[in-house]
């Protein structure tokens, strides 16, 4: 009787310790995801792998979430990052206006054409949508964990 009731006890900790670390897992993929973490998302592909079918899907949903997040944001307005160069830019420009000396002036007023002008393609967010793109592709064609090992579910 205490043998049965140890045994028990055993496999139902094992079970219980085994959920919660593929939760515990299953965050962090998402929390990569969220991020846009192309090395994390490379390291829990090489680490962990995707464990099996509901995972992979419920992994790619979050990743072409963050696929159309990143085509909503490719906007000089909407993108935080671009807007501030662009900002410095132009800032740069005021500044090369009102400095007296003209090399200094010509200098300056260059300079802020080059970041207002780089800014107004946005690279950052175009940076952004690559990697989500990137993060998106590498889940789509990872296999899963049983198949990679050889094992067919």
């Amino acid at each position: 009787m205490i043998k049965s009731s140890a045994v028990i006890t055993a496999v139902g900790v094992s079970l219980v310790c085994v959920s919660l670390y593929a939760e515990r897992t299953l965050d962090s993929w998402f929390s990569a995801i969220e991020k846009i973490d192309v090395a994390r998302i490379e390291k829990l592909l090489k680490r962990d792998g995707i464990i099996n079918a509901q995972e992979k899907k419920e992994l790619l949903a979050a990743a072409e979430d963050a696929v159309e997040e990143c085509e909503k944001n490719v906007s000089l307005l909407k993108s935080k990052s671009d807007l501030a160069l662009c900002g410095t830019g132009l800032g740069v420009i005021s500044l090369g206006v009102l400095v007296g000396r003209p090399a200094i002036s010509m200098g300056l007023i260059g300079a802020g054409v080059y970041l207002a002008l780089k800014s107004w393609r946005c690279p950052y967010a175009l940076r952004c949508l690559a990697n989500a793109e990137e993060i998106e592709y590498m889940i789509k064609n990872a296999p899963l964990s049983s198949e990679h090992n050889g094992v067919k579910s």
